[in-house]
């Protein structure tokens, strides 16, 4: 699989759907629903499902850097 040029990854992340909305913004609210499932199962039984706490860093992870190669090409 080739690697992305700029235009092609600013587009992915950033062109709105029929919807208007952009893969970034998908993205955000997924992490928002992990994390309040997250926490509410945290505060409700003292605990959550194994692996969700490590899988919402790497989602937050990975979302900060779309977040900073955008940044640094200008995007946003």
């Amino acid at each position: 699989m080739a690697a992305m040029t700029k235009e092609e990854f600013c587009e992915y992340w950033l062109k709105p759907d029929e919807h208007g909305r952009s893969a970034l913004s998908y993205n955000e609210e997924s992490i928002g629903e992990m994390e309040c499932q997250f926490l509410s199962e945290s505060a409700m039984f003292g605990d959550a499902g194994p692996g969700q706490g490590i899988g919402l860093q790497q989602m937050k992870a990975e979302h900060a850097k779309v977040i900073d190669r955008l940044t640094q090409f200008g995007a946003i």
